[in-house]
């Protein structure tokens, strides 16, 4: 439960290269490791929750075939999104979880805005967050597409800029304003290994156009399991 290896798996501690076959535990370690640590990493793991919503909805969507973009966009491009947010482990959607939750609650409503975070344990996969505001006068329908072309338009950015770095691009898109709540987000899969046909041609105009990750900023935060 306190250690991991380099892979960030939960692992018995080992100070050598020697496989390890007896382990011993201090009589009253359990206790105090359940009285003091693990409440502090239960209370914190409560916004990674928000990431078990998502899968849960889509899922439940996916499966009745109610899926809002059922018809253009595949259901093996909804399974595979979906599989990437389901492989994260616990740690790791409380780490994801936290921009995407905190964008729910404070992104503007004037606006569209953008985030993004790398999946902690998978290289090459990154998840994008949008907060699409609804302007007035559209209907439902035309503000999930506008949505969803936005989302695939800056996708295809991402793409273009960090080619080198990130082979999945899985996407989030919810109502801004603070007002979204998980009963009205979409979710999306792109790829980035390889250029289709003109494709870069694409993504180069649209960057032109809208000015997509012209100027953009780097930031990290350190996430503890076992705050203090």
């Amino acid at each position: 439960m306190r250690h991991t290896d380099a892979q960030d798996a939960h692992c018995f501690p080992a100070d050598s290269a020697q496989a390890i076959t007896d382990e011993e535990f201090e009589e009253g370690g359990w206790a105090l490791f359940a009285r003091e640590e693990l409440p502090r990493r239960l209370a914190n793991d409560q916004v990674s929750y928000t990431w078990d919503g998502v899968i849960e909805f889509v899922t439940r969507h996916f499966e009745a075939n109610t899926l809002h973009f059922a018809t253009d966009y595949s259901y093996e491009a909804h399974e595979k999104a979906l599989r990437f947010l389901a492989q994260e482990p616990r740690f790791s959607r409380r780490v994801l979880a936290r921009p995407l939750a905190d964008l729910m609650a404070n992104s503007p409503v004037t606006n569209p805005i953008m985030r993004m975070a790398d999946s902690p344990s998978y290289q090459g996969v990154r998840f994008v967050y949008l907060a699409y505001p609804r302007q007035s006068g559209l209907t439902d329908e035309q503000y999930r597409q506008q949505r969803y072309a936005y989302m695939e338009s800056y996708c295809r950015v991402v793409k273009l800029v960090f080619f080198d770095d990130v082979d999945h691009i899985i996407g989030i898109s919810f109502a801004g304003g603070g007002r979204a709540n998980i009963g009205n987000v979409d979710l999306f899969y792109y790829p980035a290994q390889g250029w289709a046909s003109r494709e870069r041609e694409l993504a180069v105009s649209i960057q032109q156009q809208t000015g997509f990750l012209r100027n953009y900023q780097q930031s990290t935060r350190q996430e503890d399991e076992y705050p203090d």
